[in-house]
């Protein structure tokens, strides 16, 4: 395959995959929500890797109502409606993550992964005279996961 890269490019996107084919993780959750008005959402999330990631970042999120009460001993970033969470310098293989929040009047919670590997997924050759090229590969998902039960 031959490439060209202009001067001003700073990431080029080869290939788009599936989150779901992809080899290099694999996500394991459990969330309870519960709840009328105030909904909890407890999550226990295990991510395993085939390879250690450059960074991981893991979000929660909700675009109707404010979270609340958060608790993890991940949490690395909140605001009104996400809780955010990172990982840097090669987190290890296998992170179990709880985490539990509410939230006003839920009725669902979107999770957003990124994970960037410093590695390609399959092999590529770039080059371009005076110019530093540092191959990466970064997988991105957002989806809906956790829908409230009514009760309690």
């Amino acid at each position: 395959m031959n490439l060209w890269i202009s001067s001003w490019d700073r990431e080029v996107l080869l290939k788009k995959s599936a989150f779901s084919d992809t080899p290099w993780i694999q996500m394991d959750r459990h969330c309870t929500a519960v709840g009328d008005s105030n909904t909890a959402f407890d999550l226990q999330v295990s991510v395993h890797f085939k390879r250690r990631p450059e960074r991981f970042a893991l979000s929660y999120s909700n675009t109707r109502s404010v979270l609340d009460s958060v608790k993890g001993p991940f949490v690395s970033r909140t605001s009104d409606h996400t809780v955010s969470m990172v990982w840097e310098s090669y987190p290890d293989t296998v992170l179990r993550i709880p985490i539990q929040f509410t939230a006003v009047k839920s009725d669902s919670v979107t999770e957003t992964v990124e994970a960037k590997f410093s590695e390609l997924i399959e092999p590529l050759t770039a080059e371009k005279p005076l110019t530093n090229i540092i191959p990466a590969t970064t997988f991105r998902r957002t989806a809906i996961i956790c829908r409230p039960s009514a009760g309690k």
